[in-house]
Formats: C-alpha cells, structure tokens, sequence
C-alpha cells in the first residue's frame, strides 16, 4: 500500500527557521531541578523533625496518662485466660526491617493460636471473649505507644503488616509504604477499622490478598504521598471519631481523610485570618503613624492594634459567611474579585456608620476616632485584602510581562515586519503572539501607506514604522528575516517591490497571511463539517489548525514535540521514566488491492480512533508523518509496562479493518525511543524529530508474543 495523503501543511511550516533559539533550556531544567528537590527536602525535613517530636511527646503523655487503665486491662486479661498479658508479634518496619511489635494478648495461648493465618476474620476460635471487645475497640494497639517512643512505629503511618504478607506487596508498593515509620493508626485502619467482619473464615487469606490488601496499599501509598501535620492530627481525630458509633457506621469520604476538618479549617479559615489580620494591623499602623496629630489622646498603638483586630475579624467572619474562603484565588473569575469588592465595601460603609453613631450617642467608653482616619483605614484594609487574593496571579501577570519585555529587549527569535494595517493584521497579532509561537518571532512593527497619521504609534503593541516604501532600509537595519502580508489589497507596485526585495535577499521569506488563513479554513472544514464560521476565522482555531493534523484531528509533530519537552521537564523535576513509541502502518506484501487517496484517509482516521482506545490521559498521541504516529509514555513504572502497551498496539492494528466492505489488513511497525534526557541539546522541533528517529530501536515479537528490543 503506497500512501499518497500529503501531510498537510500547517503555519508553521510554511517557512523554516534560520537560526535556532540562543537560550538553551538545559541550564534551566537542571537548575529548576535542583531547587525543587533541595526545597522538597528541605520540606521533608522539617515535617519529619516535627513528626517526631510529636511522636515522642504524645506516646510519652499517653504512657504515663494511661498507665492506670493498663493495669486494669492487664487484671482482665489474667482473670479472662491464662497467658501473658502482652504479645510480641514480628512485623516489617522501616525498610523491610523486622521488628517487634507490642499488643494487648487477644488470643488463647494454645499453639493452634500461631499457626493460623496471619489475619484474623468474623468468628475466628482463637480469639478470647475479652480480646474480642479489645480488638473491636481496638484497644489491644495502645501499647504500641512503647514502639513509637523507642522510633520503631509513629503515630501516624501504613499499619505494620506480617512479613508473610509483605511479601505479596508488588516491589514499587512495597518500596514506597516502607519509606516511611509504619503507625499505630492510618487512612486504610480507619477505612478498614471493622476488618475482621469483612473476612470469613473458608478463605481467609485469599479474600484478604484480593479485595482488602490491594486497597489498603492504595491508601497508605496515597498517605505516603499526601504526609503532613494537620493530614496526621487530621487521621488521629478521625481514629478516635469511630470510637462513636454513629460515626463508625457511617462511610467516611476518602478525600476527608487526607483534608479533614483540621486541615480545612487552617487553609481556608485560619489563614485567611492571619492575612487578614496582618494586612488590617498594617493598614491601621500606617495611618495611625502618617496622621499621629489628629488621632485622640486615647487612641495609642496598643488601642489601634485592638482595632485592627477587632476588623480582621469582622472582615475574616463575613467573608467566611459569604463562601469567600472556599474559593481558590489563584484561578478566581472577575466576577469573584468583584463580589469580594462589594462585601468589603459595605463592611468599610458599616464601620464608617458606627464611628459616626458613636461620635454622636457615645454607647462606648472611648472616643470615635475622625471620619477620614477611618475611610482610610478602611480603603488600605480593603486594598491588602484583594492583593493579598489575587496576590499569585498579580505575580503571574507581571512575570509574564518582564519575560515578554526581556524577550522582545533580546532579539529572540525571527524578526517579522508585517505589511498592511488591515485584513488579516488583527489575526497575524494573535497567532504570532500566542503561546506557543510567542519565542519563535520577534515582531518589528507594520508598514502601511494609509496610515501615515500613524507613524510612530502603537496598534494593538505594534509599533507603526512608515510606508511600504521604508521596506528596504527597514529590512537592512533589523537584519528581517519574514514580511507576512496581512493586507493584499496592496498596489502592484508594492508587490513588485517586495519580489524584488525576495530576489536581493535570498533568505527573506514571505507569508501571505490570507492565504495562509484560506488553507487553514479549508482543513478546518475538512476536519470538522459542522465548525461555524465564526470559529474558522478565529484566532483559535488558526492555532489549533497550526498544531494539529485536519485528518485525524491529533497533535502533528510541532505539538508533539512541544510535549515532549513538557515531558522530559516534567520527568527531570520529579524523577519519573519517559519513553516514546513510533507506529508505521504498511500494507503488507503481496498488494491485493491498491487505495486511493480518500481510501487512505479513511485508513488512517480508523487507525487513530483505534490507538486513541489505548492511550492513556497522561499520554500524548500524534501523527507525525505521513503514515506515522507517534505515542508519548510518561509516568512508568518499568520497561514491561511499554512492552505491554506495545503488544496492545499491534494486536490492535493487527485486525482487519473494514473499508468499502472490504477486509484490509496493516503491517504495524513499532520502533522505541527510551533514556531520553531533557538535557539534550535538541533546539527547534524537526531537529527533536530528527534526533527521536535517529535513536529509535525496533520492537521485535518474539515466542509468546512478548516484545523485545531489536
């Protein structure tokens, strides 16, 4: 089969780049990299100093507070069978390492006792009536406060489980659950608390291994993952919360037991006040200090700093009852900023009324202070209480801004000069300012012979540079690279001018924006029959166009080389493996029919809807060539989950695709690109392609169709 679709061209290719980008990201990357594991360990630090301080306080307290009520406990175990009072079980610890755990005796001391199964279950004949009411209170764990106190347990951590079960544990679960100190309480023993009512005794282990292990590693690997204080009082106040029945029989939403009611209360009403409260405090000092003359003798520092309490916490209460807190500022709307301006508002316009009732009926023993202290109070509050909201997305706006100016300061990237104010200017602005070709053109300015009013202005942060006629010198000053046309209604003997400016200079490019707009109209409309017109012509769609393949609607090469560079950051900063298959279709010998074009494009849409059944959301999947596709795999775990992935791929293309009631068969060839490293020194995307190509290996099938390197 001889595939005869083109590629289709997008914007990008309409002219190639000369001159590759000056700032290699490499020296970023690694530096970004760098930063972000010393911050995280310095965080992991700091949270397990204060994780063991806790530890070694509360299993303290709680030895010496409980001791009376362990001699009780121990006189009933006693009275209830003969038998030690306390039991040594031997679990895995930190590392794998073995330990001794302490409990509470549960069980007859018979020998039938230590040869059962490791877990217990509904009725089991080895457990006595008072270790029964110990087990269900679980009461028979406190003594494992002697564990945390020596450092072998914490409070909070994945329950120890016997080594036999251990060894169950896949080897990446069990890597990371014993990272951490193993706990007396956890997610999964919350989740779990009435575990044993869950197992019966015909299959004991094996309803264990299957239904309640794999979900308790979930948990604790999720809990290994989410650690943090408030997360651990969080799980402490919900062990002894199913102590009430109500509670216990009651289904705890897994997302509270990582964000509990602790942790909620400190993010989203705490810390607001403590903002709250500095932002009033200095609002309140700086006009007490610039208008010292015309406060009352009354009103000192002290006074001023009861007063900026005293509105913190009226403005923190409101703004609490109002649903403010459960907003997440950093992707608030305007519409957020402006109900928040209004709320304070009429706070500012209450406190302003008070003060005024107080200066005439005096309810109060002190004096009202003057109306201009407080609306200024008031407006400086009201102030730091926006910035202090909107304070990430203020830094966001203006990060942005400096790397647009330093990058337009630095010459990065082709020099456009853009001819004609009208047409399709507006939309040249948009694409060559959008996100994603932003640093690869730098905009000069526009000419245009109708706007000489204009010369010297800035439409839309475009700086007007002359007439037409300026061309050549413009060119020759600014070293241009591009003149995109975005007005064809020029005279012919500027079209003229600018051949001859293309036969002088060879390197200069021309793009006729209008053209450029009418094919992407027409992919566009091959892509998608129902797309309204108003979206063909619009600045998003032209890039959407610019990125993607018309025919099967994936990432084309410049977007899939764009993620994997996401990709490969993202794999550097937080130590995940990356690999990259290729999948060429053929059509294998002998032909037994030859398809046309349209019958190739059928082809090839059903081929991508079927690889689209098999990627993953954290997966990029694009056509790259002709008959090509390309599969970015991030986040794996090892080398089989890509054989696998691999084996799905050409069992799935293996089979028959129906086409004009016809069976045609495919020739998938699948070739890997694995050990990549975002500190190669790949700069524009065909060379990232070229050099991806270049490093492939074939996957080969061997016996028992399992995937091996060639």
């Amino acid at each position: 089969m001889r595939f005869s679709l083109h590629h289709p061209h997008s914007l990008r290719s309409k002219f190639a780049l000369s001159r590759p980008q000056p700032v290699s990201a490499k020296l970023f990357i690694k530096r970004l990299s760098q930063e972000t594991t010393l911050v995280k360990a310095m965080q992991k630090a700091i949270y397990q100093m204060i994780k063991r301080t806790i530890d070694i306080l509360g299993a303290a307290i709680g030895l010496v507070l409980l001791a009376p009520f362990f001699g009780l406990i121990a006189f009933l175990i006693k009275r209830d069978s003969p038998g030690p009072v306390f039991f040594w079980c031997t679990r895995a610890g930190r590392w794998g390492k073995p330990f001794r755990m302490l409990k509470f005796r549960t069980m007859y001391e018979h020998p039938s006792s230590y040869l059962g199964p490791p877990v217990t279950y509904e009725g089991d004949e080895r457990i006595t009536p008072i270790g029964r009411w110990l087990r269900d209170s679980k009461i028979n764990e406190l003594p494992q406060l002697w564990n945390v106190l020596i450092g072998e347990m914490s409070l909070v951590g994945p329950r120890p489980e016997d080594i036999r079960v251990v060894d169950q544990w896949p080897e990446d679960a069990r890597a990371e659950i014993l990272s951490v100190r193993p706990g007396i309480t956890s997610p999964a023993s919350i989740i779990y608390h009435d575990e044993e009512h869950r197992i019966h005794r015909d299959n004991v282990m094996g309803e264990y291994l299957r239904y309640i292990l794999p979900d308790k590693m979930r948990l604790d690997r999720l809990y290994v993952r989410n650690q943090s204080i408030t997360a651990d009082l969080d799980i402490i106040f919900w062990t002894l919360a199913i102590f009430v029945p109500i509670v216990a029989r009651a289904k705890i939403p897994e997302n509270l037991l990582f964000f509990g009611p602790l942790s909620r209360f400190i993010h989203r009403y705490l810390n607001w006040f403590a903002i709250d409260l500095l932002t009033s405090l200095f609002g309140c000092f700086l006009v007490g200090v610039l208008a010292s003359a015309d406060l009352p003798s009354y009103w000192g520092i002290q006074r001023l700093v009861l007063l900026a309490s005293g509105m913190a916490f009226l403005f923190s209460s409101v703004n609490a009852l109002l649903g403010f807190n459960r907003i997440v500022w950093r992707y608030a709307t305007v519409t957020d900023g402006t109900r928040l301006l209004i709320s304070t508002s009429v706070i500012s316009l209450t406190v302003l009324v008070f003060n005024h009732l107080q200066s005439v009926f005096g309810w109060l023993p002190f004096p009202a202070l003057p109306a201009p202290l407080i609306l200024s109070m008031c407006a400086l509050i009201q102030s730091g209480l926006l910035v202090s909201r909107f304070r990430l997305r203020l830094v966001s706006s203006l990060s942005s801004r400096w790397l647009k100016w330093r990058k337009y300061a630095t010459g990065v990237g082709e020099k456009v000069v853009i001819v004609g104010l009208g047409g399709s200017f507006h939309a040249v602005i948009d694409l060559l300012r959008s996100e994603a070709f932003h640093y690869l053109f730098q905009i000069i300015g526009v000419v245009d012979d109708n706007a000489t009013s204009q010369v010297g202005m800035w439409v839309e942060g475009c700086l007007v540079l002359g007439r037409t006629s300026d061309l050549p010198e413009l060119i020759q000053k600014h070293d241009v690279g591009i003149l995109f046309i975005a007005d064809e209604n020029i005279s012919q003997e500027t079209k003229q001018m600018i051949c001859s400016l293309r036969r002088a200079k060879t390197d200069l490019r021309i793009a006729n924006a209008s053209q450029i707009i009418r094919t992407l109209e027409q992919q566009m409309r091959q892509a998608n029959q129902n797309l309204p017109d108003h979206l063909v012509w619009s600045p998003e769609s032209t890039l959407y166009l610019a990125l993607h393949d018309p025919l099967t609607e994936l990432p084309n090469h410049y977007l899939f080389c764009e993620q994997l560079q996401h990709a490969l950051a993202f794999s550097a900063r937080y130590h995940t493996a990356i690999a990259v298959l290729f999948i060429k279709l053929t059509q294998p010998l002998p032909h037994e029919f030859v398809l046309n074009s349209i019958e190739t494009s059928i082809l090839l849409k059903q081929a991508a809807n079927r690889l689209m059944t098999l990627k993953r959301k954290s997966d990029t999947l694009a056509r790259i060539r002709e008959n090509e596709f390309g599969l970015i795999l991030e986040n794996l775990v090892n080398q089989e989950n890509v054989q696998i992935i691999a084996r799905r791929i050409k069992q799935t293309l293996s089979e028959p695709f129906i086409l004009n009631n016809r069976c045609i068969s495919l020739k998938p060839e699948i070739t890997l690109c694995s050990n990549l490293s975002p500190t190669e020194k790949i700069e524009l995307p065909q060379q990232k392609l070229d050099w991806l190509l270049s490093h492939r290996v074939p996957l080969v099938v061997t016996q028992g169709d399992v995937y091996e390197l060639g």
